[in-house]
């Protein structure tokens, strides 16, 4: 572990990622951006009808807004990640949601009037459908891409609020004393100084899982983001739960260090050690 830093303070490892999940979920999004543009959607397609249909009762409408509000609002809290966002919070999500893809809806019949202006495509009545269908169908693409930006948007500005600030770059220094609040538990991801496998007088600042408490240490595995996938002592171990800012991978080695409490450096966890990690912990015997 020569002097690398495991924490999810620095690096953009992992963007791509987002970029390629992003295109994977769009026929998720396409659903999502349909439910939200309901309201304004469905007209256009009855319009297009070749039969002749009885507009939308107030009941109708009532449960088109429904659920295009319960759309939202569900977007509105997965936005948030796992915590569960305070109402104020959920309602201001969910007013930007909703906006985006109410906009993208309602923009699409001016896009398509502007595009087919002075075009002719046969008798007025197979015009009018036309430009209904075609409306109705860039609605909802359009409510669907604003509705995954929009909820990007709200999911990286909830992150990067909550996000607790790390250090970037390795620190050397010597063991002091330093107190927390209550004792590192099992199954806890702390940050702490960590004493080098080579020379137990020097530490240096990790991420690591508790697995053990003691009366006056505890009994960690480090955390470290330098790829070890060619190691058979580390598992890969993922972000969910305690590094949601980083985007880079990390490794867990399967080595027990013991570190005094008092070299513990924050008064609360990161986060929970992921279940997957923790059952290749306990497989392991660590």
């Amino acid at each position: 572990m020569s002097g690398h830093y495991g924490g999810p303070g620095g690096g953009r490892a992992g963007g791509g990622g987002c970029g390629c999940a992003f295109f994977l979920l769009f026929p998720g999004w396409f659903v999502a951006g349909y439910l939200l543009a309901l309201p304004a959607v469905l007209p256009w397609v009855m319009a297009a009808s070749t039969t002749s249909q009885p507009p939308l009762q107030a009941p109708q409408l009532a449960v088109l807004w429904a659920i295009a509000v319960a759309t939202a609002l569900l977007l509105g809290w997965m936005a948030g990640g796992r915590g569960r966002p305070a109402p104020v919070a959920l309602l201001v999500r969910t007013a930007l949601i909703g906006a985006a893809a109410g906009a993208g809806a309602l923009s699409a019949p001016v896009a398509v009037r502007a595009a087919l202006a002075g075009r002719s495509l046969g008798d007025p009545a197979t015009q009018a459908a036309g430009e209904h269908v075609l409306a109705a169908t860039l609605g909802t693409v359009a409510s669907a891409v604003a509705t995954a930006v929009c909820y990007y948007v709200v999911r990286w500005w909830v992150r990067r609020s909550a996000a607790p600030a790390a250090p970037a770059r390795p620190v050397r220094v010597p063991v002091r004393p330093r107190t927390t609040v209550r004792r590192p538990a099992p199954g806890e991801v702390w940050l702490a100084e960590i004493p080098l496998r080579e020379d137990d007088s020097q530490v240096l600042r990790h991420y690591c899982v508790v697995v053990e408490s003691h009366a006056s240490h505890a009994t960690v595995l480090q955390i470290t983001s330098q790829s070890k996938d060619h190691r058979d002592d580390f598992v890969k171990m993922p972000n969910d739960g305690w590094d949601l800012v980083s985007g880079k991978d990390h490794w867990l080695e399967l080595r027990r260090r013991d570190v005094p409490y008092r070299q513990f450096l924050k008064s609360t966890p990161q986060g929970l050690c992921p279940s997957d990690t923790w059952q290749e912990i306990v497989r392991a015997g660590a």
